[in-house]
């Protein structure tokens, strides 16, 4: 975050956050407090996100891309993305992988004398995942449930839902 323009260390001003920021801090929490990345670990994910977030809408301050949320968006009900550290030691630094899986419907079965539910769901990569071979494989995967923690950050601030061009919203 860059130094708030009003606030000092000891100026008695609360820090002034874009709703854009605000969600950013609140996503670096649960990366660092729920999944257990480092903090340059979490910062370097929120890097790695910033223009798939802002092209899907999330930030809102941010141009979004129409055609991702029509296409791969829109029919989307809930929204997981799947952060994989692949085991390389690049530059000395852990290097990621990102794919968004997305259910789109649930409908129940019969299975073995009880009610199950079968699901429908879509993935597509968000990065680059050129570098996951059988010989440099995914390790330490954790999943981000971007529809729960998005509605929680906008049920605490008490944000209208409608601003948001997707439904991503656990139903």
């Amino acid at each position: 975050m860059p130094p708030d323009p009003l606030g000092g260390l000891q100026s008695g001003y609360a820090r002034q956050y874009s709703i854009d920021q605000a969600f950013c801090v609140y996503l670096g929490g649960v990366l660092v407090s729920e999944l257990k990345f480092t903090l340059p670990e979490a910062g370097q994910i929120l890097d790695d996100l910033k223009s798939w977030l802002g092209a899907a809408g999330i930030y809102l301050n941010a141009k979004s891309d129409q055609n991702l949320i029509d296409r791969q968006l829109k029919p989307i009900r809930q929204c997981l993305i799947f952060v994989a550290a692949i085991d390389t030691a690049q530059n000395g630094r852990a290097q990621f992988g990102y794919a968004m899986t997305g259910k789109l419907s649930a409908k129940p079965v019969a299975f073995e004398t009880k009610n199950r539910n079968t699901h429908t769901s879509v993935t597509y990569a968000i990065a680059d995942l050129s570098a996951i071979t059988d010989d440099n494989p995914w390790t330490h995967l954790r999943v981000l449930n971007m529809s729960n923690i998005l509605a929680e950050f906008v049920s605490a601030l008490g944000i209208d839902r409608g601003f948001y061009p997707v439904e991503l919203f656990p139903k």
